[in-house]
């Protein structure tokens, strides 16, 4: 059996973005940081982050204090202004090509179209 490897392999620019900023956020912030849901879909590397201190939330609302990072999928900007309005530090690690896709969606909508995203 022959084993070829891909010419290119692991994580995406936007993934690994954001595990960089969750390990720098683990060293340089004190009191509980979280990640709202899983920073990335790996069990393995969400294992590695919850042993330097990240745990896993589902909500806001599951949280009083500390940190909260936003995965690389991004989340509504209802959510980023709930951890506002708690006082939580918000660590923004969503992907720079997720948040030209919404501009470009919330554009479109302000424009009057239906905008559906697929994929």
């Amino acid at each position: 059996m022959e084993v070829r490897l891909a010419a290119r392999a692991g994580f995406c620019f936007g993934v690994r973005r954001a595990i960089e900023l969750a390990l720098k956020t683990s060293a340089e912030e004190k009191g509980p940081i979280y990640s709202l849901g899983p920073l990335i879909h790996n069990p393995q590397v969400v294992k590695c982050l919850a042993d330097q201190g990240i745990q896993v939330i589902e909500e806001v609302a599951a949280v009083k204090e500390g940190t909260l990072i936003i995965r690389s999928h991004g989340v509504e900007p209802e959510v980023l202004a709930a951890a506002e309005r708690k006082g939580l530090a918000v660590v923004d690690a969503t992907c720079p090509f997720v948040k030209r896709a919404q501009q470009l969606a919330r554009d479109l909508a302000a424009q009057g179209y239906t905008v559906v995203v697929v994929g």
